[in-house]
């Protein structure tokens, strides 16, 4: 128990500090809504990169209330991350940089540092954001050890790693102090409580949105003639960060038995290499376009005639809930939560993950049968409405207002 002793060390060491006096009590009749001023949300992440939970995370920052709610982004300095930093600094929201704290003691002896910080500060919410099962876990320990009033953690993704004996500890542990695990699909929900043991009342499943009218536009002519080859091929799209875990190796390997078909990649990553090589040995690489990243991605699916997320592992599927929106078919790996999203046969088609040649049928028969193919468009338009960004928005500060008022006695989580 040497890890849970160094914590209840830690926050008694934090407790002995002075109080705050009329600060103190100003954040806490902030926290209650008595002074009618914002109050504050700090969003914790350690990633290092920038791909579907980044993106949902501006969402989120997007949609707030500002009237009710002032953010606060935490991160630690990488370059991999400076689109977020820059999205949230356009939406106007406050920029905090932290030491890195990494696996281990010395991320663990950084962490009682940023409670203390967090003390002085006094944010009413802590909402981390996970992109794997150990992800944040320091940054969560410093909100417990500053007693938080609200402790929040989203799990975007969930990858079935081998976990130590001392890390479930550290884990079980925080779960204790945590509020609530929001879970972005009820895959990811099942996954906590069967790997991790977690209660299911802890656990509220809220799935990321987008802003839905945001992906109504034209195609624009000289785009879609650059992707087509002047119309002579389909256009195949995916939007997707660059990693083994997506499955694109699979889709070049489908798009070698489609001839008169074009892929177009949005996203970036360390496969960037491995991908153009792959299309080279396939001799498709005349008919592959790997984009990088891109912002345009309403322009991007408005301009091609399917939409493919062909991943090996999955939470959600943002990038088919954004090609709902765009009225554009969808085709996807029958794995984790995307199931939830798409139907098969209602508002999508669903393929076995990493089988390339029932990918490539299955993108031949959507874009050849085009009327049961429009008509799952028209569905998966409509269902994509309560996919919006407000339902998101008010699902997740709903959870805020609840914990908040269950501490309003002054017990704050964990």
């Amino acid at each position: 128990m040497m890890f849970e002793d160094a914590l209840m060390n830690a926050r008694s060491r934090i407790e002995r500090r002075p109080s705050l006096g009329p600060g103190r009590a100003i954040a806490w009749l902030n926290i209650f809504g008595l002074l009618g001023e914002p109050v504050d949300v700090y969003y914790f992440t350690d990633a290092v990169g920038y791909g579907g939970a980044e993106k949902s995370l501006l969402n989120l920052i997007a949609g707030l209330d500002r009237s009710r709610w002032r953010p606060t982004l935490v991160y630690h300095e990488d370059v991999g991350i400076a689109r977020l930093i820059a999205g949230a600094s356009r939406l106007d929201c406050a920029l905090w940089a932290v030491p890195r704290m990494p696996e281990g003691m010395e991320g663990a002896r950084q962490a009682l540092p940023l409670a203390l910080a967090l003390r002085r500060r006094q944010p009413a919410v802590f909402h981390a954001h996970l992109t794997w099962s150990r992800a944040c876990k320091f940054g969560l320990m410093a909100a417990l050890l500053a007693r938080v009033p609200a402790v929040v953690a989203t799990e975007h993704a969930f990858v079935d790693l081998p976990v130590t004996r001392s890390s479930r500890l550290q884990m079980h542990l925080m779960a204790k102090g945590t509020g609530r695990y929001i879970a972005v699909s009820a895959h990811i929900r099942r996954c906590l409580m069967e790997t991790f043991d977690r209660p299911a009342e802890r656990i509220v499943v809220i799935p990321n949105g987008v802003e839905v009218e945001s992906y109504a536009t034209g195609v624009d002519p000289e785009l879609r003639a650059r992707f087509s080859d002047g119309e002579r091929r389909r256009v195949v799209l995916a939007l997707s960060r660059l990693d083994p875990r997506k499955g694109l190796g699979v889709l070049l390997r489908a798009m070698a038995e489609l001839p008169d078909m074009r892929l177009v990649v949005a996203g970036e990553g360390f496969e960037r290499d491995q991908l153009g090589l792959l299309a080279h040995q396939l001799d498709i690489e005349d008919r592959v376009d790997l984009l990088g990243y891109r912002e345009d991605v309403p322009r991007l699916l408005a301009c091609c005639d399917v939409f493919v997320q062909p991943s090996l592992n999955e939470a959600f599927g943002l990038g088919a809930l954004e090609a709902m929106c765009a009225s554009r078919p969808v085709i996807a790996s029958d794995v984790g939560g995307t199931p939830e999203l798409v139907t098969h046969g209602v508002t999508g088609t669903l393929v076995p993950a990493g089988d390339s040649a029932a990918l490539a049928a299955a993108i031949r028969h959507v874009l050849a049968d085009q009327g049961p193919t429009a008509t799952m468009v028209q569905a998966a338009r409509r269902l994509a409405d309560s996919y919006s960004l407000q339902h998101m928005t008010d699902a997740v500060t709903d959870l805020y207002e609840e914990l908040l008022s269950t501490h309003a006695g002054g017990t704050p989580s964990g």
